[in-house]
């Protein structure tokens, strides 16, 4: 919790840990591993204590408020908690992210503006876009492309309500491991500029497409408090 290394927030505070849902490629599992936050990953605990961070935090950040859990697995109780902090500092930024939107549309940032992202990793979760778009109630959406595992193509009509695009390669040494194409990057690049959606490409992609080739932009909802 706190600073850092996800390049596309400022801190990471995470009420809950563990994840129901079992992919084969989870850093937050194999971190869970080395460091034992929860006995067992799958069945995710809570720590709202950790909450008490946000308050100390006076200047305005973006805050990624799940990177140790699917948001969907959160119970009510947690989900209130929460909903309640945002409330109490909204001069923060908070993002979201899940594989489940249809499990949170309901409740989730409740009188809160926050960030809520599915992750696509290959067009087989082209449902997790729709539901996002269609049925949730985020006012700000993103698409987070990682681990990139197949060449991928974002229906214009979802393109054109998507605020932010993050891509991203896996890593880690896992057996299988995908590594991404250059031709599949910079086709999702090629599709966001034709629809002005800001792209912001990890470091992990670097040795793939080269430096000079790096995108990292940032929706100006998420950096005009800064200014």
């Amino acid at each position: 919790m706190g600073k850092t290394k996800i390049e596309w927030c400022d801190e990471t505070v995470n009420p809950v840990i563990g994840c129901t849902y079992g992919c084969s490629y989870c850093y937050a599992a194999r971190l869970n591993k080395r460091f034992k936050w929860v006995k067992e990953w799958g069945k995710p605990e809570v720590f709202p204590d950790k909450l008490d961070y946000i308050a100390k935090l006076r200047k305005p950040k973006n805050i990624f408020m799940n990177s140790m859990s699917d948001v969907a697995d959160w119970n009510i109780d947690i989900v209130k908690k929460v909903n309640r902090v945002m409330h109490d500092n909204s001069h923060h930024n908070y993002l979201f992210l899940t594989k489940r939107p249809e499990a949170i549309s309901y409740y989730l940032g409740i009188n809160t503006e926050i960030w809520l992202g599915v992750t696509y990793t290959t067009d087989d979760d082209w449902t997790r876009l729709g539901c996002l778009i269609e049925e949730t109630s985020a006012r700000r959406k993103f698409l987070s492309i990682e681990p990139l595992h197949d060449e991928v193509s974002i229906a214009p009509k979802y393109l054109n309500q998507i605020d932010w695009i993050i891509i991203g390669a896996e890593t880690g040494n896992r057996k299988g491991k995908i590594i991404p194409k250059k031709e599949w990057i910079m086709k999702i690049v090629e599709e966001a500029k034709k629809h002005n959606v800001p792209v912001f490409m990890k470091d992990s992609l670097i040795e793939i497409i080269g430096k000079d080739n790096i995108l990292q932009e940032f929706p100006i909802e998420l950096i005009a408090f800064y200014i």
